[in-house]
């Protein structure tokens, strides 16, 4: 069989890139029996993965359906996102794989635009009415729920807020000049420019109000787990707004 005939070997799942990807057979997997694996590995990125796949009955060449199990992913940037998308996932069959690859090539190229200031994917709107405390000219970037405001505990920025005590939970506007929680509690507003620190992991996002203020003592965040909107996208298009409006 001709391992370069395998859909996964024209370019990596993880970075895209084409002509990157060599391949070592590997053992029998007893769990199909109609295979050898292959090994494969990424020279651009260095993720290692299995490829199992059944030949087809009219052109052996072929792979009929295959499955991948990634075994090492890169966690640097750009590839966190597609490290926690795939690095629990398993074995993944053809279609699941292609998706999620689909998905993380999204999501690396919405995070390079979001660094870039680039946000007019974003599709920003006016809401007419416009919920209290937002002016009708502000422009709405994002609408996230639910996101939690709390205070903050000790630890570093990101700790604080999930090590912190829970006040409100609400939908979270991001604009063009303000971010605004519409609370169960009450309701919140503050200047772009009052966000001090943000913060991201595999979990979520967490917002630091400025230090000069008692709201230095609170915190907004969220809990993203692996939608394409994820800690580190969303803290991407935060910050490009701020630094954008100052």
């Amino acid at each position: 069989m001709d391992p370069s005939a395998l859909p996964p070997l024209v370019g990596c799942l993880v970075c895209h890139h084409e002509g990157t990807i060599t391949h070592a057979r590997g053992r029998r997997l007893i769990q199909l029996g109609t295979s050898d694996a292959l090994t494969l590995t990424c020279a651009h990125c260095a993720m290692v993965a299995t490829l199992d796949w059944e030949p087809a009955v009219e052109d052996p060449s072929q792979a009929e359906t295959w499955r991948i199990r990634f075994r090492k992913l890169p966690r640097d940037y750009p590839y966190t996102y597609a490290a926690t998308l795939f690095g629990k996932a398993g074995w993944l069959h053809a279609d699941q794989a292609l998706d999620m690859s689909a998905q993380v090539y999204i999501h690396r190229e919405r995070l390079q635009q979001a660094q870039a200031g680039l946000l007019d994917w974003l599709k920003p709107r006016l809401l007419s009415p416009p919920p209290p405390l937002m002016s009708a000219e502000e422009r709405v970037y994002l609408a996230l729920k639910p996101v939690q405001y709390g205070k903050r505990g000790s630890g570093s920025p990101f700790q604080a807020g999930r090590e912190g005590t829970v006040l409100d939970t609400g939908t979270f506007y991001l604009t063009d000049s303000k971010i605004h929680l519409l609370g169960q509690q009450r309701d919140r507003s503050h200047r772009l420019s009052e966000i001090a620190q943000a913060s991201f992991d595999e979990r979520g996002w967490t917002l630091v109000l400025e230090g000069n203020s008692t709201s230095a003592n609170y915190y907004y965040g969220a809990t993203t787990l692996g939608d394409l909107f994820d800690g580190e996208l969303i803290v991407a298009i935060i910050l490009a707004l701020r630094d954008g409006a100052s």
